[in-house]
């Protein structure tokens, strides 16, 4: 039932009124070592620069979207294509997904297909500081500056951060925005304050020192993903 209603919802909530036409300046892929598997995922995701988009063809999602969607599962789900765009100003989830003659198009406001939880609400007033190291590293072939980032109340619980100096990113409107939107979706009382560096984001370490994310490649070729009752690429 769970799945026919995921059905329903793609196939109801489709209206595109007018072409959007989307820039993502940059490409990474990175890798995410999942501890509890014990395995390393990789995963490709596009950058706009504004921080107004996030895009990803991943891999993995295709996957998951693809077995999820289809009653039984999917055979041969590799040759399937999946897109998924995420809109921060609007909060929504743009998504194309192709597989043999199937063809599911769909624009989706995030806060109406997923539901209330309002277990994890979050109630206090928090600030999360980014403190800069004096030591500078490479990642891959770009200079980059290292940040400590923690709430303001528990310093000893930092991450460290590693952003590309000439690699502009405007991290505060994608955090800023996401945050607020976990917030509402959680019922939440409190508010989350950020105050990111600029700069795209190419390493994360936990409190321990253990990677988090690590890019292994950067394209910096923009791409233009034009909306319009289709989904084109260009470079």
């Amino acid at each position: 039932m769970k799945k026919i209603l995921i059905i329903f919802l793609l196939a109801t909530l489709v209206s595109f009124a007018q072409e959007t036409v989307i820039d993502i300046d940059y490409t990474v892929d990175y890798v995410v070592p999942n501890k509890r598997k014990k395995t390393v995922d990789t995963i490709s995701i596009g950058f706009n620069k504004d921080g107004k988009y996030l895009w990803t063809n991943s891999n993995i999602l295709t996957s998951e979207f693809g077995n999820s969607v289809f009653l039984g599962g999917a055979k041969n789900i590799d040759d399937a294509q999946f897109n998924l765009i995420y809109s921060v100003e609007n909060g929504t989830f743009i998504i194309l997904f192709k597989y043999g003659e199937s063809v599911i198009y769909a624009n989706l406001d995030i806060e109406t297909i997923i539901p209330m939880d309002e277990e994890d609400s979050f109630d206090e007033n928090m600030n999360l500081v980014a403190e800069q190291i004096n030591e500078k590293e490479r990642v891959l072939d770009f200079d980059c500056s290292s940040y400590k980032l923690y709430p303001d109340s528990k310093p000893n619980e930092a991450i460290t951060i590693s952003v590309a100096d000439d690699l502009e990113s405007k991290n505060n409107v994608f955090f800023s925005k996401f945050i607020n939107l976990m917030l509402r979706m959680t019922s939440s009382k409190g508010q989350i304050n950020v105050d990111l560096p600029d700069g795209l984001i190419l390493k994360v370490l936990d409190d321990e020192g253990s990677v988090l994310i690590e890019a292994i490649n950067v394209e910096n070729n923009k791409k233009t993903i034009t909306i319009n009752h289709s989904f084109k690429i260009t470079e």
